[in-house]
């Protein structure tokens, strides 16, 4: 998302997308809502209590209608993905059911490893070597397979010959190399995975902070960061120049985050034992954030693990994140914001931004190009919703949604 620049200023370019700025009109006294204290969804008798009438006011055709089934909602697979796949799409959502939808979707989903930048001695050759001496080779796809899908969100499909250890580099994410599904291949014996230089990351969920593109020297606020990959993602793209306060509210959690930056040789992320809506966005420390990255909870549809699927709960899911996202917002110096799930629901992904920019508190926002070599845009249920975009098993990864304000 990119923020609109004061009158007279030129518009400037940050990163991979545009961004404009524009001066926010100063509301009247009592007509902003202090989003800064609104609770997380997890309170939920809070949520009910206070956000019922907010919600039914800012979207009140967002809970009306029955939610479609998780596995109808990730979309009919491309030949690569295998027919295992494509019989998901009939799963009944249940708890068996969703075991086994999952259980599909390890079959048949690549495994994805993105080359961690930050760690010490790391260069695609010794990369190369290291797999090499594990038994995994390099396929190089020909150029006539790499023009058959450069336009679409698809890599090549390896050839049955290849073997089970083989891997390549991913033609969208070039930092991504593509293994075969859990079970073809040995990947938890790779080494440089216990060493940090590879790191386990699906490639939807690599999207947003690509997309967030924070500048060496920024100062970053991760919102929902645990367990990290998003986090130590952004650091490499920062090349560890600048500040990452990334935020979670579980202390187990972020425990673990703060030893996986370590291992990952990520010294520039700050971790914050806080919830992003209790900071103050007038506090010293954060006055010069310029990059938020959202990825708040969700029904986790776009996965098929213990999705939410009851219309209330994702209704109280959506009130929340549109929450964050207004929170985001108030801070003085932000010129990008990034906001994503790993759902399918519009009534997560579309329906949130939609209602987010129509609202006092999104006046001076406005949506702006995100990855425009992603072939999967938003669905166009409001002007501009093209801007965004989405991710499903056809892509050969989960369900996803990210946007740019």
């Amino acid at each position: 998302m990119s923020k609109v620049a004061k009158r007279g200023k030129a518009v400037r370019r940050l990163g991979l997308l545009r961004a404009t700025r524009r001066s926010r009109p100063s509301p009247a006294a009592g007509a902003r809502p202090v989003v800064g204290d609104a609770p997380p969804v997890q309170d939920r008798q809070a949520v009910q209590a206070t956000q019922g009438a907010s919600a039914a006011q800012s979207a009140p055709s967002q809970v009306a209608r029955p939610l479609p089934d998780v596995a109808a909602g990730l979309a009919t697979p491309l030949a690569p993905i295998s027919k295992a796949a494509a019989s998901m799409e009939m799963v009944p959502i249940g708890k068996d059911a969703r075991v086994e939808a999952r259980d599909a979707m390890k079959r048949v989903l690549p495994r994805y490893a993105r080359i961690n930048r930050l760690h010490p001695g790391m260069t695609w050759g010794s990369i190369q070597r290291s797999l090499q001496q594990m038994g995994f080779t390099l396929w190089r796809p020909s150029i006539k397979e790499k023009r058959a899908v450069v336009t679409q969100t698809v890599n090549p499909e390896l050839p049955k010959s290849a073997g089970g250890q083989v891997y390549f580099r991913d033609i969208h994410l070039d930092d991504f190399l593509v293994f075969r599904p859990m079970g073809e291949s040995c990947t938890s014996k790779i080494e440089l995975l216990n060493q940090g230089t590879l790191v386990f990351q699906q490639k939807a969920s690599a999207l947003p902070a690509l997309a967030l593109a924070p500048p060496r020297g920024s100062t970053v606020i991760d919102a929902c960061a645990a367990p990290g990959s998003k986090t130590s993602q952004l650091a490499s793209l920062m090349q560890n120049d600048g500040i990452i306060y990334a935020f979670d509210r579980d202390r187990r959690r972020l425990d673990t985050l703060a030893q996986l930056m370590r291992q990952r040789g990520a010294s520039c992320v700050e971790p914050r034992n806080s919830d992003f809506l209790h900071i103050s966005p007038s506090d010293r420390l954060y006055a010069n954030v310029t990059h938020i990255l959202l990825d708040p909870s969700c029904s986790s549809s776009g996965m098929t693990k213990d999705p939410i699927t009851d219309p209330a709960e994702v209704a109280e899911l959506a009130a929340n994140q549109r929450a964050i996202i207004w929170h985001a917002m108030r801070f003085p110096e932000v010129q990008r914001i990034a906001y994503s799930t790993c759902s399918v629901y519009e009534e997560e992904n579309e329906r949130v931004v939609e209602s987010v920019l129509a609202s006092p508190e999104g006046a001076g926002f406005q949506l702006a190009d995100c990855l425009p070599f992603w072939a999967r845009r938003g669905r166009s249920l409001f002007p501009g919703a093209e801007r965004c975009v989405r991710t499903s098993l056809e892509d050969q990864t989960i369900g996803f949604f990210c946007g740019i304000v």
